[in-house]
């Protein structure tokens, strides 16, 4: 259900993020967005964020999915971050469905490469913010992402999680206490 004020705010707070780290030089960001598990919905995202985006001419903005032109794997979507040859040739927004395929195990595939935390990737060069939508309605992927991304978070791979919810459920805030998450800012 498309709610736009939700959405807008989740966009501007993109777009603010974009902007005070389009000139930092020590790490690129990336930002996802975990969209409720639908492709159409996967695809107004991208609609919604490439109207926002419009006067950018420098931003990508690519959908992951088994059906998506941007790219249907998470091989394909790290092989163009590791042949980008400039900072400006990294993607900047990927959207992807709330699926746990693509978030518990696409998502940390990628962390795990660029987190520094391998030969080949010594330096953390990437960070990432990922805005999940309706966190509330896929709480089993939620709590199974969770549990995975402390070290992502603790070694500052990880910069911040938004959860874009309007009506937050009791099993939500249970699942935030049991892992660990105690409080949350109130956008």
């Amino acid at each position: 259900q498309f709610n736009p004020g939700k959405t807008e705010d989740t966009l501007c707070d993109l777009t603010k993020r974009y902007l005070s780290n389009l000139h930092e030089e020590d790490y690129h960001l990336i930002d996802i967005i975990v969209t409720n598990n639908s492709l159409p919905e996967t695809e107004q995202w991208k609609i919604r964020t490439d109207k926002k985006f419009n006067g950018f001419s420098d931003i990508t903005i690519d959908i992951l999915s088994s059906t998506s032109t941007d790219y249907n794997s998470i091989g394909s979507y790290m092989n163009t971050i590791l042949t980008s040859k400039t900072k400006e040739n990294l993607p900047n927004i990927l959207i992807i469905c709330y699926h746990s395929k693509r978030v518990c195990e696409d998502l940390i595939k990628l962390f795990d490469l660029f987190g520094g935390n391998n030969f080949i990737q010594p330096q953390n060069k990437l960070k990432f913010h990922i805005s999940f939508d309706e966190p509330d309605a896929n709480l089993g992927v939620t709590k199974k992402f969770i549990k995975k991304i402390k070290g992502f978070i603790d070694k500052s791979l990880i910069i911040g999680i938004l959860f874009i919810t309007a009506t937050p459920i009791k099993e939500f805030w249970n699942v935030l206490n049991e892992s660990g998450i105690k409080k949350l800012l109130n956008m």
